[in-house]
Parts: C-alpha cells; sequence; structure tokens
C-alpha cells in the first residue's frame, strides 16, 4: 500500500473521525471502502457515458445494424 497525505475540512475530519469509530474501524479503512465505492460508481458512470456517446451512431446510415451485419456475413 502507498500511504497519502490529505487535508480535510475540520467539519469533515470530525465526521470522519465519528463514523469511524462508531463502525469500530480505522479512519484509513474508512477512506479505502469509501474510494473503493467511488471507483465502482465511476466505472458505471464511464459505461454510461460511452452508451450515450455511441447511441444513434447508426442513425445517419438508413440501414439497421443487424442488417449491415448480414451483409457483411453474406460477403464470405
Amino acid at each position: 500500500m502507498v500511504r497519502t497525505l490529505i487535508s480535510l475540512e475540520e467539519k469533515d475530519k470530525r465526521w470522519l473521525d465519528s463514523y469511524s469509530r462508531r463502525r469500530h474501524q480505522s479512519i484509513a479503512e474508512t477512506v479505502r471502502q469509501a474510494i473503493h465505492v467511488y471507483r465502482e460508481r465511476s466505472d458505471i458512470d464511464e459505461k454510461s457515458d460511452l452508451l450515450n456517446l455511441t447511441a444513434g451512431l447508426w442513425r445517419d446510415r438508413g440501414v439497421e445494424g443487424l442488417e449491415y451485419i448480414d451483409g457483411l456475413r453474406n460477403e464470405w
């Protein structure tokens, strides 16, 4: 593991202390868990962004995607 120093607002630090204490875990473990959850959500958002960017990609071709693929297969 890599050690990292961060700066927090005082109220965020108090909340982090309290949250960690209630769960009987270290602040470092709380931060690791939070980052893990954040990364999972971020991955989902990135996949959604990709879907949104590619939505309707075939719209201007006048051909349905399946028809295009069938045409390619027929060439074989």
